[in-house]
């Protein structure tokens, strides 16, 4: 399963397990403070469309955001996705330059020269581009 990040910087894809080892990298040792998802009410309308107008209605009154684990179209805001980048950022310098194989820790999970840079490169991505679609 997969989870695609979307904002006005376009999309990043990844495996959910990943997903997973980013936020907690982030939560458990970056201090990041999630401020929770947003229901995407747009994105959620598309997906019901096709459905009969009675279900659509109670779908649409009824629906609540989920977590940041669902790729279920939820907005990440902008200042959450910054605090996340920013928590990721802290974590740098602990994350070792060489690659580390069967990684006991979430540090070690994102060692490696080509790992530290995708993890660079989804930092720039969280800072500069605004609300994040989790889908």
């Amino acid at each position: 399963m997969s989870m695609d990040l979307h904002n006005e910087n376009g999309h990043i894809k990844m495996g959910t397990h990943i997903w997973e080892q980013v936020l907690k990298l982030a939560d458990e040792l970056g201090g990041w403070d999630p401020m929770g998802v947003q229901l995407n009410v747009d994105w959620l309308r598309q997906r019901v469309e096709h459905l009969p107008k009675a279900e659509q209605e109670e779908i649409l009154a009824t629906a609540q955001p989920s977590s940041y684990s669902a790729n279920d179209g939820d907005i990440m805001l902008g200042q959450d996705a910054t605090n996340l980048a920013n928590a990721l950022a802290r974590m740098m310098d602990d994350i070792p330059t060489f690659n580390i194989e069967n990684s006991d820790t979430r540090i070690e999970y994102f060692s490696g020269p080509k790992t530290r840079e995708w993890l660079e490169n989804l930092i720039a991505y969280l800072r500069d581009g605004g609300d994040v679609i989790l889908a």
